[in-house]
């Protein structure tokens, strides 16, 4: 009797963790790795116009907070049509926020390249769903992955420009 019971609980077990697994990555949506600047940037839908940018440091650092967290501020609706994944591809975008720019050259939805500064390598990218937006928040997640936690600062406004279009931004800092 005990043993069937057992048994039965250690079946259960994998049924248990897949659903918490599969619920925790549900709302990931950009995933953004710095090569050179050691950084990862993560886009999270929370709620269906709310996002939040995570950057954390790769590596370790003594009395460092292991990553910083924003509310991003989208433009409106609007001025995000039209502006999807496909139209950032293989276009420089530059991504400014408070006194810290960068490029981006997004050349597939797996991988780019950046600048910043005196500063070049490439980068990781991983998207796991679409959204209107995306090409907008594809750069914001690289420019974030490129510059690091630090230069990210308390967060701000924010501006991201691309050939004539220039789309203005606020990052709120959530800890």
């Amino acid at each position: 009797m005990h043993r069937r019971t057992l048994l039965s609980a250690f079946a259960s077990l994998p049924l248990l963790s897949v659903p918490m697994i599969a619920g925790a990555q549900e709302g990931r949506l950009v995933q953004v790795t710095a090569s050179q600047e050691g950084a990862r940037a993560t886009i999270t839908q929370q709620g269906e116009n709310r996002f939040l940018l995570e950057v954390t440091r790769l590596g370790f650092n003594i009395g460092m907070p292991p990553s910083s967290r924003f509310n991003i501020g989208m433009p409106p609706a609007e001025r995000l049509q039209g502006f999807d994944g496909r139209s950032v591809m293989g276009q420089e975008v530059t991504v400014s926020v408070g006194s810290n720019t960068a490029w981006i050259i997004i050349e597939s939805m797996t991988f780019g390249d950046f600048g910043s500064g005196g500063a070049r390598g490439r980068l990781e990218i991983e998207v796991n769903g679409r959204t209107a937006g995306l090409g907008f928040l594809l750069p914001v997640a690289s420019a974030a992955a490129a510059l690091g936690a630090d230069a990210m600062g308390r967060g701000g406004e924010g501006r991201l420009s691309m050939g004539g279009t220039q789309l203005g931004f606020l990052l709120e800092n959530v800890g």
